[in-house]
């Protein structure tokens, strides 16, 4: 308010102001006091903004990469892998982001245990190969090379969007594949054995590691498929009894 005489009429107006004053000083008094409170919140970044925001900006199966060997600090929120900001500067300025070349000098000693000879291996792999060597199931690998390249994509694509194992799905797309070939093709063996590609197989892990949803998503079509020709029989046989 400007200086002037106030008056009777003013009054109200008077105190109105100085209620406002007195309200902000005292907001002004209680952040000197609670200096905490003007600490800005932690941030969160999803997989999409970290690449965005890390300098070299990765790609995002890099980045699953490095979360797969636990090279960056991440947490799990039910299926979706998320990042602290504050961890990330630290990690950024602490220089943890190890290069392929040391990866690859990292894995030479378990190699030469395991083969007599050094093996030449991608980055991807090379993370998986050595997180199934610290989990000891190294001899059973499968590798992922052994796809092609658009099912690789998607294998690497469904664990780091639905959380999928990746062993787990590349075991249930190899029994699909199975299950769909069924006896439609053969392979000769030698003279007269004769085979059919069927495999039998056993997922193996403790409860809630994840086996099931990858099998219901690789056995999703031939479901719907059987579902579709079950209907169909169901029909046909209807229209037969009719006629007889």
């Amino acid at each position: 308010m400007s200086e002037k005489n106030i008056t009777f009429e003013d009054l109200p107006k008077a105190m109105s102001w100085m209620m406002d004053k007195l309200n902000e000083l005292d907001s002004k008094i209680d952040g000197l006091n609670n200096p905490s409170s003007n600490v800005p919140t932690e941030q969160w970044m999803n997989l999409k903004e970290l690449c965005e925001y890390i300098p070299s900006h990765p790609a995002e199966q890099t980045v699953y990469g490095w979360t797969s060997c636990h090279q960056i600090p991440f947490h799990k929120r039910g299926k979706r892998i998320m990042f602290l900001k504050s961890e990330i500067d630290e990690w950024l300025h602490a220089g943890k982001i190890k290069s392929e070349k040391d990866l690859e000098n990292e894995a030479c000693p378990i190699y030469k245990v395991k083969k007599k000879y050094p093996i030449l291996m991608d980055a991807t792999n090379l993370c998986n190969a050595l997180r199934m060597e610290f989990e000891g199931v190294f001899e059973n690998k499968i590798p992922l090379d052994a796809f092609p390249v658009k099912i690789q994509d998607m294998i690497l694509a469904l664990s780091r969007q639905e959380n999928y194992s990746i062993e787990y799905m590349m075991a249930s797309l190899l029994i699909t594949v199975s299950t769909a070939i069924g006896n439609a093709v053969n392979i000769r063996i030698r003279g007269g054995w004769i085979s059919a590609p069927a495999l039998y197989m056993i997922l193996v892990g403790r409860p809630g590691m994840g086996k099931t949803p990858p099998l219901d998503f690789a056995f999703r079509p031939i479901r719907k498929h059987d579902a579709k020709a079950i209907k169909q029989f169901k029909l046909d046989m209807e229209h037969y009894n009719r006629l007889g």
